[in-house]
């Protein structure tokens, strides 16, 4: 029997059946398919060992497992930025009304399992805790207004360093 986790936070709760291990947080619900019967088991001072595997592939269980929980317990942060003229991001209700350049605004639909969160008009913060929808949006979004190459305008990562070409210009021969 080996120790998978040490401790289960007391706001995280596991549930155990034969083909999925269940996590439920504050944040929601989420699932793990699990491709062996019967090999968790928890016992009642929050920690988790598993039973039947070898070291190898316990160590690749273990780091999807804690891959889980960390998702489920903090979740994942996309930071974006908006820049160029009259670039601009609102919220109502369930859409997201985006002005990028074009004569008419545009209105997204926001997917349920994610949260949006201005900071400003130009930035905003993107929260899920399903990793696989909220880049799949993310790119989407991105889309829209690919990022400029010689100019700095469009719909970027906040941590994206994009680098800019050199506008050339015609030498007039004297």
């Amino acid at each position: 029997m080996y120790s998978i986790i040490k401790y289960v936070p007391k706001n995280l709760k596991i549930i155990i059946t034969k083909k999925f291990i269940i996590f439920i947080s504050l944040f929601g619900l989420f699932f793990y398919k699990l491709n062996y019967h019967n090999i968790l088991y928890l016992n009642n001072k929050n920690k988790l060992y598993c039973l039947k595997l070898n070291k190898t592939s316990i160590y690749t269980f273990k780091t999807i497992l804690t891959k889980c929980l960390n998702k489920n317990i903090y979740g994942n942060i996309v930071k974006m930025k908006l820049s160029g003229i009259g670039f601009k991001i609102l919220i109502e209700k369930n859409n997201l009304i985006l002005r990028l350049g074009y004569c008419n605004t545009l209105k997204i639909n926001i997917p349920y399992n994610i949260s949006i969160k201005c900071l400003s008009k130009i930035d905003f913060v993107l929260f899920s805790l399903d990793f696989n929808t909220l880049m799949s949006f993310c790119d989407y979004f991105r889309k829209l207004r690919k990022p400029g190459v010689y100019k700095n305008y469009g719909i970027y990562y906040s941590n994206e360093i994009i680098i800019l070409k050199k506008i050339k210009t015609k030498k007039e021969n004297i």
